[in-house]
């Protein structure tokens, strides 16, 4: 499905098979001398399927296009170098490309394409100017970028509106959590008219950050509670008893994709309580338990 947002900004949606959140919103943008198109999806034969399709219907010119990706997860970055035109571009945080030759053992064939973008960097194509936020998180090194003149907003998985963005344990990253929640403090209050967001729906950009700040209040107060209850139990049997919102009847009928991101997303609620001195661990046989302060 091919969307215009407006003159020359269009919305490709690419299957996401077997995955829950069902499409990825990628973005084309054209120029006059170059386009740009914004995340990929996964390095799999249907999204490619997808994205060339829709790719073809808006005519475009493979030689000339950059590409940008928000962040390293590969739903958004596993088909970077696969559609980069030859001797382009691929925008990218220097923190999130550096996870991500770790992953690929730097096995991406147009690294060397690779551009770093930081904090205030501007993408200029056609007649938009994309200003870049980075807002680590999600993942160390994710980005939003903003076209002032339209007040819009590319938030990538920063800000989704009828899901929550997973934030998990970084190995690199103290705080995960605490650096999100930062982030979409300091992000709230830019005028964003429009919300353009990795997966699904948009909706009321002020109003969703708010909505994602309570839920993970409500989430470090249960967390705290769970520990000041059970003292003494590992991050994996404290996201079993953590709420989730989930069709699944019990921790043990969790998919075990669904339990990783659990366990993972546990675990930075955790980092964020110790970081603030609420809970502490002890480590006995490689596995760390947890106590109230």
């Amino acid at each position: 499905m091919i969307e215009e947002l407006y003159p020359g900004i269009f919305r490709i949606g690419v299957v996401l098979p077997g995955n829950p959140l069902r499409e990825l919103n990628s973005y084309f943008i054209r120029g006059e001398v170059s386009d740009l198109l914004i995340d990929t999806g996964f390095r799999r034969p249907a999204c490619r399927e997808a994205l060339e399709a829709g790719l073809k219907e808006l005519g475009s010119d493979p030689t000339r296009r950059d590409v940008l990706v928000t962040h390293l997860h590969s739903d958004h970055s596993g088909m970077a170098d696969l559609f980069v035109g030859p001797g382009r571009r691929i925008f990218i945080s220097a923190a999130d490309l550096d996870l991500l030759d770790t992953i690929l053992e730097d096995s991406d064939p147009s690294s060397r394409h690779h551009r770093f973008v930081q904090e205030g960097d501007e993408i200029r194509v056609g007649p938009y100017t994309l200003e870049t936020l980075v807002v680590p998180g999600h993942t160390p090194g994710n980005t939003m970028f903003y076209i002032r003149d339209r007040q819009t907003m590319f938030t990538g998985d920063h800000i989704l509106f009828d899901i929550t963005p997973n934030i998990t344990h970084w190995p690199s990253m103290e705080d995960s959590l605490g650096s999100y929640l930062e982030q979409l403090e300091r992000v709230r209050d830019i005028p964003v008219r429009l919300a353009l967001p990795g997966h699904r729906k948009t909706g009321d950009y002020r109003a969703r950050i708010d909505q994602i700040l309570a839920h993970h209040s409500r989430r470090i107060d249960n967390a705290l509670s769970i520990v000041k209850d059970h003292p003494g139990l590992c991050a994996y049997e404290i996201a079993g008893i953590m709420k989730w919102k989930i069709r699944a009847a019990d921790w043990d009928s969790f998919p075990i994709i669904q339990k990783w991101f659990a366990v993972g997303e546990c675990l930075s609620h955790l980092d964020y309580l110790r970081r603030r001195d609420r809970i502490r661990f002890e480590e006995e046989g490689g596995i760390r338990r947890y106590y109230a302060v």
